[in-house]
């Protein structure tokens, strides 16, 4: 079938499902008491939609190692009140109209529940399963999915964690003025104002800020107009923020540089070593070496196949705890219907990563403030 077609039918399904749910509507005048599409009784179908092609490919694929890790050893202890886990995966290649395109072909599979990853194609899918009812969690995901949608659950390092951790390592450095380098995105603004907030409760004044679109690939300009302001320290915002490093230290920029959380999760301090030296990021327990959840999670990662050779393990560990815990959740026969409740109602509740609260709809994950020094992360204490 070509794309067109899958295109066309899937659009065909979510109109008829939106349809539905509005003759519901119209006749109970109760929404709450809308059902889910029937779920299957043979097993627990988990749609995941993944960048797997393009640029941010290398989240999607460390990601994706995670929850198959987790799909394997939950299958091969007895799956989930006897059921297996199906996973249905899907590249959402971190656009918006593939994202749609994702979410049409897992429709048609009928999952159970949805997680996605990436804000630009979460953001565009989420009204349209917002409007079948099914259950969505959301991972590496800064956008504002949850009060837009009563039924999905945001589990990941909130841009609050990254912020904090950052402002944690600046503070320890004596750092009082900063100029900021962040993409113009749902994720860099959603970065930006968080660490806007921190900063000013930590007594940091940012004295310069530079926003870039994702298609700008010379960073000088922005770089030299923050480097005439002086700062003590440069913080960046970005997918992948190793060119903009790459430009800072070669304009000189500024004594310190700090950085988020992807060149850690992705594992691109280890792919461009020489570029990261110095840095200041943020990193989960599993990532720090010396940790018991570094040295327990690489075990199972070893156990499981995977290369673990320079590999932080930082997505695969947030895929291991998501599908970990949407299982728990599914161990109650009502999970499809209330989703959330029963996700809310586990409480505390332990993952690779820790212990998380999960009485919430926005999971964080703590972070942690390490540099990159030796080709090692060294947390900054």
């Amino acid at each position: 079938m070509s794309k067109t077609a899958k295109w066309i039918i899937g659009i065909i399904v979510i109109i008829t499902i939106i349809a539905g749910v509005w003759y519901l509507q119209k006749s109970n005048n109760n929404p709450a008491q809308i059902s889910p599409v029937a779920s299957s009784t043979e097993s627990v179908r988990v749609g995941v939609s993944v960048a797997l092609t393009g640029p941010s490919a290398f989240i999607g694929d460390s990601y994706l190692d995670g929850i198959n890790m987790a799909q394997k050893e939950i299958n091969d202890t007895g799956g989930v009140n006897g059921k297996k886990i199906d996973l249905i995966i899907e590249d959402n290649q971190n656009l918006a109209k593939e994202g749609l395109d994702s979410l049409n072909t897992m429709l048609l599979k009928n999952p159970d529940m949805i997680i996605s990853t990436m804000s630009v194609p979460t953001v565009a899918m989420s009204p349209v399963v917002k409007a079948t009812g099914k259950p969505l969690m959301v991972a590496a995901v800064f956008a504002d999915i949850v009060s837009k949608n009563d039924n999905a659950i945001s589990f990941f390092s909130r841009p609050v964690d990254d912020a904090e951790a950052s402002v944690q390592a600046m503070t320890k450095n004596k750092v009082k003025k900063v100029g900021v380098l962040y993409l113009n995105s749902e994720y860099g603004k959603a970065g930006f104002d968080a660490f806007e907030k921190k900063a000013e409760v930590a007594g940091i004044k940012i004295i310069a800020t530079e926003a870039f679109m994702g298609d700008v690939t010379d960073f000088a300009t922005p770089l030299l107009k923050i480097k005439g302001e002086k700062p003590d320290a440069l913080y960046i915002v970005a997918i992948n923020s190793s060119p903009i490093i790459k430009s800072a230290k070669l304009n000189k920029v500024a004594i310190q540089i700090y950085t988020n959380l992807i060149p850690v999760f992705g594992s691109l301090v280890y792919k461009d070593p020489a570029t990261f030296t110095d840095v200041y990021l943020t990193a989960p327990k599993v990532a720090i070496e010396g940790t018991p959840e570094y040295e327990s999670f690489r075990a199972k990662a070893v156990a499981s196949g995977i290369n673990i050779e320079g590999n932080s393990l930082g997505y695969t560990s947030v895929g291991y705890d998501n599908l970990k815990s949407v299982a728990k959740v599914f161990e109650s026969p009502e999970a499809s219907r209330d989703f959330v409740k029963i996700f809310n109602g586990l409480g505390s509740w332990s993952g690779v990563n820790g212990t998380y609260d999960l009485s919430s709809r926005d999971v964080g994950i703590a972070l942690y403030p390490v540099q990159f020094k030796d080709s090692k992360l060294i947390e900054v204490k």
